[in-house]
This record gives C-alpha cells, sequence and structure tokens, in this order.
C-alpha cells in the first residue's frame, strides 16, 4: 500500500487557503415577519418577511467592500396592489452607526417591486459595511433594519432588530475531513475523521 505524505506546514497552508467568503455571524430571528395593516385602507394587507443572511467579506478583485446580504419578502394578503420600496431600507449596528445606501442583489431585480393582490416579491439588498470597515471592527452585536411599504399614499414603516449568534467553528465546511496518522515500525497508529 502507498502513503501520501504531504508535510504537515503544507497541510496547514493548504487549510488556511480555505477561507469562507463568509463571516461567521448569523442573526436571528430567522426570518422575522410582521403583519402589516394600512388605517385608511382596511382591503390592503400584507405580510412581510426579512432575513439578515450574514456578512460577506470584502472581494479586493471584484472591487467590492465588505457588505450585509438582507432578503425581504412580501406577501400581499389584501385586495390593493403594494410597493416594497427598496430605496428606504436602512441597516444600522448596535452601536447606531448606519451601513451604506444598499444596492439590489441578482440578475433582472427590479427596485421597489409592486405585488398585486394574491401576489408576492422577494429581494436581496447588500449593505455595504459603512467606511470600507471589516464586520470585526464594528459592534454587530445586533443590527437593526427598516423598510417601507406603500400602497397608494399612505406608507408603513417597520423597523427590527436582530440578534447575532456566531456559528460555531467549521459550521461553513461541507462533507468530511480525514486526517490520517501512521507511524513506522510498530509505534502508534490512528485515523480521525470529523
Amino acid at each position: 500500500m502507498k502513503v501520501l505524505r504531504i508535510p504537515l506546514l503544507a497541510s496547514i497552508a493548504l487549510l488556511a487557503s480555505c477561507t469562507s467568503t463568509w463571516y461567521p455571524h448569523r442573526f436571528a430571528p430567522s426570518p422575522l415577519e410582521e403583519s402589516i395593516e394600512f388605517d385608511r385602507r382596511p382591503q390592503a394587507r400584507a405580510r412581510t418577511l426579512a432575513t439578515v443572511l450574514g456578512i460577506l467579506r470584502a472581494d479586493p478583485e471584484e472591487g467590492r467592500p465588505a457588505r450585509a446580504l438582507v432578503r425581504l419578502r412580501l406577501e400581499n394578503i389584501g385586495e390593493e396592489e403594494l410597493v416594497l420600496e427598496t430605496a428606504s431600507a436602512q441597516l444600522l449596528s448596535a452601536g447606531l452607526v448606519a451601513f451604506g445606501v444598499p444596492t439590489l442583489r441578482g440578475e433582472g431585480v427590479a427596485p421597489d417591486p409592486r405585488v398585486e393582490a394574491g401576489g408576492d416579491a422577494s429581494v436581496e439588498l447588500a449593505f455595504p459595511l459603512p467606511g470600507g470597515a471589516g464586520a470585526d471592527q464594528l459592534d454587530l452585536s445586533t443590527v437593526n433594519l427598516r423598510w417601507t411599504i406603500r400602497c397608494g399614499e399612505e406608507a408603513v414603516t417597520i423597523g427590527a432588530t436582530f440578534e447575532r449568534w456566531d456559528r460555531p467553528s467549521g459550521a461553513h465546511a461541507r462533507g468530511t475531513l480525514g486526517v490520517r496518522i501512521g507511524c513506522r515500525d510498530g509505534e502508534a497508529r490512528g485515523s480521525r475523521r470529523s
């Protein structure tokens, strides 16, 4: 049996190069659900959901700063057309530092989607971290999200706070990592899978 031996330093370098594009932060609740009613338009009702997906690291090759990703869904359960005003969305850190102006993420996604009665729409927004900071430079113990839904001339603004929890180390990995340790001439042998 032929055994492939990789020096320890090469193995460590290989594992270190497997850096995730995401910071290890997750936010809860996930999703947050709110029911919306309009004071002057009783036939207009909605269900809206929001999830803070996490924080992507900066991508210098693509020219993108670190950014928080948020997904919003609007379900029109009333009888009048609704509009999800994407430009009104704002994200704040726990220290009340405002993230940058959000951009829509995804192909062919239109700003301010209109949702007919019985319909729904989802958008993903990318909020640049302020001042080109990384996630480790801000107080992200919580983030506060604000967004607006409009029906005709009437608008309802929703605000929600999401609490951070960190993934356990290695939670991004898919599959298994095998390590085999062997010695010659009757010394200890073992294998480990995690």
